[in-house]
């Protein structure tokens, strides 16, 4: 998974998994991920997080 659920139910990302899902997802190389700002890999990073929180 791209996050980790803490005891007390907070959500904490995890950026080299969320990297891995967006390079395959998006299909762009991983130098391309790594330029991102940290806003748009923030974004990215909940849009992936998001799929998984909604089951």
């Amino acid at each position: 998974y791209p996050y980790q659920m803490n005891q007390d139910e907070s959500v904490r990302l995890l950026a080299h998994v969320v990297s891995k899902y967006i390079v395959r997802l998006a299909k762009v190389p991983q130098s391309s991920v790594d330029q991102m700002s940290p806003a748009d890999l923030n974004a990215a990073a909940w849009l992936v997080a998001g799929f998984f929180l909604q089951a």
